[in-house]
Formats: C-alpha cells, sequence, structure tokens
C-alpha cells in the first residue's frame, strides 16, 4: 500500500497498527549532498531507498528496506576519486518495552536489530546511520599495489622482534647510529 509519509518525521506510535506502510525516498540533489556532508564521502549518486513499515507485536514496528547508492571518496594512496556501490539491506525492529540490560557484561541480545521505539523516527538518521557502516573505511583505487610494511631489522634478527624484546630492533638501530658518528 503506497502511502504518503513524511520520511523525516515518522511518529509510529501514532500510524494505525492494521497498515503496512511503503515507503520510497528519492532524495533531492540538495539532499544528497548533505548525506555525503554527514557521511564523509565526495559525493552520492544513483541513490535508492524502498522500504515497508510493519507493525509487530503490541506497540513494535519493523522497517525493512533496500538502501542503494554509488559514493565517490578519496583513494587514500592517490586521492583520486574511488567509486563503490553500495547495497545494504535495512532492517530495524523498533521495541516498546526495549530496556538496556543493567548487567555490566551485556550479551549479544536476542534480537540484534531491536532498538527502543523511538517518538519521531527519521529515516534520513537511519540512511545516514546504513551508509556510514557500509562505505569502505580504506578506499583504494584497483590499480593501486598493496604495499608491505616490515621491521628494519626482520631480516638479519626475526628473533629480536619477539614480544620479550620489544625494543630490540631500536637498541640495534640506536647502535648502528652511533657506529656512523664516529
Amino acid at each position: 500500500m503506497k502511502t504518503p509519509i513524511n520520511p523525516r518525521n515518522i511518529a509510529l506510535n501514532s500510524l494505525p497498527r492494521n497498515v503496512d506502510f511503503d515507503i520510497s525516498i528519492d532524495p533531492s540533489d540538495a539532499e544528497l549532498s548533505q548525506f555525503a556532508l554527514d557521511t564523509g564521502v565526495r559525493s552520492l549518486s544513483k541513490f535508492r531507498f524502498k522500504g515497508r513499515i510493519t507493525p509487530i507485536d503490541r506497540g513494535d514496528w519493523r522497517l525493512s528496506g533496500h538502501l542503494g547508492a554509488t559514493v565517490v571518496q578519496d583513494c587514500r594512496a592517490t586521492l583520486e576519486p574511488v567509486r563503490t556501490r553500495i547495497e545494504a539491506t535495512v532492517l530495524r525492529n523498533y521495541v516498546k518495552n526495549w530496556t538496556l540490560p543493567d548487567d555490566k557484561e551485556i550479551e549479544t541480545p536476542e534480537d540484534e536489530n531491536a532498538e527502543p521505539l523511538p517518538r519521531h523516527l527519521d529515516l534520513y538518521d537511519v540512511i545516514v546511520e546504513t551508509l556510514i557502516l557500509e562505505i569502505p573505511a580504506f578506499p583504494r583505487r584497483a590499480e593501486i599495489e598493496t604495499i608491505e610494511l616490515t621491521s628494519f631489522d626482520e631480516q638479519k634478527n626475526p628473533e629480536e622482534d619477539s614480544p620479550e624484546k620489544p625494543f630490540a630492533a631500536l637498541e640495534g638501530l640506536k647502535q648502528q647510529i652511533a657506529k656512523s658518528e664516529d
């Protein structure tokens, strides 16, 4: 069922309990620019979000959907643009009587998608959160070679890099510097 719904301000507790709400978000250029700013990328394009808000249990709601977007980021090695296609499933269960466990050691909850029922749901916040989790942390152009880093004395004395002697390589470097100054 297509129902007009404001994706920036959904009062879930005021929605009818016997209806699913289909959602399709097609952001304006200004909103795409704001998403890019909020997620720290150069730009976003080919964006789409299609989802559904469904009543579950008494007072609880489920948001399910699919988010697709192309992001452009700076390559960490060359600063050239890197395009990445993001395809993500969005699933949130908003629970009316959700409580944070009091224990110091928190176990994984039965429903890892459960969140407290908000007074007002802003789908744009959900989209930004999803994008941040999906965007590569260290984008790299495909043709950039992987650089392997090794310690200074790895070839000469590999046993010196043991956990028992964490500064052995530095001591060797210090001795080499002292010899070169003589």
